[in-house]
């Protein structure tokens, strides 16, 4: 996982690389989290999302099956 504070903000930032659906590797940068564990939340669900796995929550589901 790869949640970071920055410090001029006070905010927590995620950066992390995925496979996107097309094999090619990309990178990733969210900012504006209030919380590490925010920040952490929102990488796992991003990456469950694009790799279409099971294990997401449900709200995450349904908004990818309407799409």
């Amino acid at each position: 996982m790869s949640a970071y504070k920055d410090k001029t903000q006070g905010t927590w930032y995620v950066s992390f690389r995925y496979v996107d659906w097309t094999g090619k590797k990309t990178q990733k940068l969210k900012r504006g989290f209030k919380t590490k564990k925010e920040a952490l939340n929102y990488e796992k669900e991003f990456i469950r999302k694009t790799a279409a796995d099971m294990k997401m929550e449900m709200n995450s589901f349904i908004q990818i099956y309407f799409e």
